[in-house]
């Protein structure tokens, strides 16, 4: 396979899993303002959920896409010292 089609496809899954991560973040919004969400109800915190939402999407959408676009920059700032 060409590595036009590499870099492509590279681009469409990094693209896609920036929207995901855009579009997690609005449904945690909603959630916080419809007060629907209950899956941060626990016994071990007593936190209310709008102080552990704001933790959780942390956790699940915005930190591996951080940690994601930060090897795709490693890797193509090392490329260009070539």
């Amino acid at each position: 396979m060409k590595p036009k089609f590499w870099r492509l496809l590279t681009t469409a899954i990094l693209t896609l899993w920036t929207m995901a991560s855009i579009g997690y973040l609005f449904l945690i919004w909603v959630s916080i303002h419809l007060l629907s969400f209950r899956g941060c109800a626990d016994d071990v915190s007593p936190e209310p959920c709008e102080a552990v939402l704001p933790r959780v999407f942390f956790l699940q959408a915005l930190l591996p896409t951080l940690a994601i676009w930060t090897v795709v920059a490693w890797l193509t700032l090392r490329r260009w010292k070539r």
